[in-house]
């Protein structure tokens, strides 16, 4: 007897950890057309609405437990999330739930806790009070798996504080359910019939009918007890709430025969075990199968019937095997599928940073773009500048030409410039020479009309000596006049007559098919520093000169 009794413990435990045996029956209403949604996704071009479809996706897979496709568009939905650069939204907080619950379904308990906090976090941001008790209510279920009964009743106790705030009366029916459970774990089974007494109230509040699962828990607890009428008392009660479930029925057929076995009633239940074990290997119900063929074969031994026990023994054994192999291979595709799409979404996560990338390499190129164009445009406008001012200075020798009668003017200029008080240096170079004003006179005029008259200049070999000989005058007298009265040097003046010259060749009609090189040798330059003096002195070139003076006088 006791043995049965621990074995019914077992079993019942078993029975706490599998999907099926929720009592609060699936809602219809998140069952809906997969293969429509599916086509809906596909064409739809708004990514709003891809959230919504793909969140109906995720809900409707779930409580079809195809938990492996749930999975899958959950982390299609994520990726879309970030791909748009959603930094929070409220689905994200139901996604990361429905998650959690997949892979607690799939047991794989690690992920599934992982995902139930992100959403416990997310819903304490958003302070959704029965969001947070549901999250904590599926913490304690997974604690409870893994055994670790302390966490589980901490976590169901939170759930239950916050299900009492938010007023949520079938949430609390719920998890006193779980608490009764896990009393039952932890063989209290007395405390256990309190809290499934306390779930039913509160179903009866709502106007539910979902009493089966909460009466059938009642009925086993008391069966573990030994106190057998009460159990089948609850037992009558429960099977008054089966509805159209089979599933219900063949789990009410079996426990039935489990409390007649405690009674020594055999008879009675064989023949519930063979109408159970009829309806599980129809339809699939595989883990009562199993266990319909381990208590009908402890029925026989205790009966004595010794080849019927070992026949039962035997069939318990090999289903248990091919069962065991069967979801070893379910596990191993399941986890299959999720490795496959999980290496997908990481390529698809890949190709969203290449392309993140990518567009920041593309807004680099633009930057650099935007700023060499400003940078050409402040170069071409600074060119443009220089250009005005370099037409304004050949307009202004042009003005300067018209106005210019004959070659006395630049003789007054330069008698002008001869006239300006020199710098101390130079006054203490020459104040002990024997010089008088009208002798200096006289030596600037000499050296003007060497240059303006005689154009000793346009001669490549004219230098300073050359002008001694001509003039018949010192070297340093010449020098003196040059640096006190006339403001200048040799090589500047020479330069100076040079270039006002080259000006002049450059702008008559005579020379207009003459090269600058041919202008340079006419002018007494050599070409190589005829370019540079031009530019020096008039500030552009002597092509540059040539040709605005051209468009300028047309």
């Amino acid at each position: 007897m006791e043995r049965i009794i621990r074995y019914l413990i077992l079993f019942f435990s078993l029975l706490l950890c599998l999907p099926s045996f929720s009592f609060v029956s699936l809602n219809q209403e998140n069952i809906l057309n997969t293969d429509s949604l599916f086509f809906e996704y596909k064409k739809e071009s708004n990514n709003n609405t891809k959230f919504e479809i793909l969140n109906q996706l995720i809900i409707s897979f779930y409580y079809q437990a195809d938990y492996v496709n749930s999975i899958k568009y959950a982390n299609q939905y994520l990726v879309l999330r970030k791909t748009e650069n959603i930094s929070e939204d409220q689905g994200k907080s139901q996604v990361h739930y429905y998650l959690g619950k997949s892979y607690y379904e799939m047991n794989m308990l690690s992920k599934s806790l992982d995902y139930l906090t992100k959403s416990l976090i997310e819903y304490q941001k958003g302070k959704d009070i029965s969001k947070i008790a549901s999250v904590y209510r599926n913490i304690g279920n997974l604690y409870l798996r893994m055994n670790k009964t302390e966490l589980a009743n901490n976590n169901y106790n939170k759930s239950l504080e916050y299900a009492k705030k938010a007023n949520d009366n079938l949430l609390m029916s719920l998890i006193y359910n779980n608490i009764g459970n896990l009393s039952t774990t932890i063989n209290n089974h007395e405390s256990a019939i309190d809290y499934y007494k306390k779930s039913i109230v509160l179903q009866e509040k709502i106007n539910k009918n979902n009493f089966y699962a909460p009466y059938m828990n009642i009925a086993m607890s008391y069966a573990n007890l030994n106190k057998l009428d009460s159990a089948k008392r609850y037992l009558k009660i429960s099977e008054n709430y089966i509805g159209k479930s089979i599933f219900n029925r063949v789990y009410f057929l079996y426990n039935y025969a489990s409390v007649r076995v405690l009674e020594n009633d055999f008879d009675n239940a064989e023949k519930r075990l063979q109408e159970a074990l009829e309806i599980s290997i129809e339809k699939n119900y595989n883990y009562i199968t199993i266990n319909c063929y381990k208590l009908l074969s402890d029925i026989y031994k205790k009966q004595e019937n010794y080849q019927f026990a070992f026949n039962y023994q035997f069939k318990y054994a090999n289903y248990n095997d091919s069962i065991s192999k069967l979801d070893e291979q379910v596990s191993i595709s399941q986890m299959e599928l999720l490795f496959k799409n999980e290496k997908n979404l990481t390529e698809i996560e890949k190709l969203n940073k290449e392309k993140e990338i990518d567009k920041f390499k593309i807004l680099v190129l633009y930057l650099i773009i935007v700023l060499v164009v400003i940078f050409l445009i402040y170069v071409f406008i600074q060119k443009r500048n220089i250009k005005r001012a370099n037409v304004i200075i050949v307009k202004d020798f042009i003005e300067l030409k018209k106005l210019r009668s004959d070659t006395i003017e630049l003789r007054d200029d330069i008698m002008l410039i001869a006239e300006t008080t020199n710098s101390k240096t130079l006054q203490d170079k020459y104040n002990l020479s024997p010089l008088s004003d009208n002798q200096k006179t006289d030596i600037a005029t000499k050296i003007t009309d060497a240059f303006e008259s005689r154009r000793l200049f346009i001669k490549k070999d004219f230098n300073l000596n050359t002008l001694v000989n001509e003039l018949g005058v010192n070297r340093s007298y010449i020098s003196q006049v040059l640096s006190e009265d006339m403001n200048t040097n040799f090589s500047e003046l020479t330069n100076q007559y040079r270039i006002e010259y080259a000006k002049e060749l450059l702008t008559d009609d005579k020379y207009s098919n003459y090269t600058i090189f041919a202008i340079a040798e006419m002018a007494g330059f050599s070409y190589p520093s005829f370019n540079r003096v031009f530019k020096k002195i008039t500030g552009v070139t002597p092509s540059f000169f040539k040709k605005i003076y051209k468009r300028e006088s047309s």
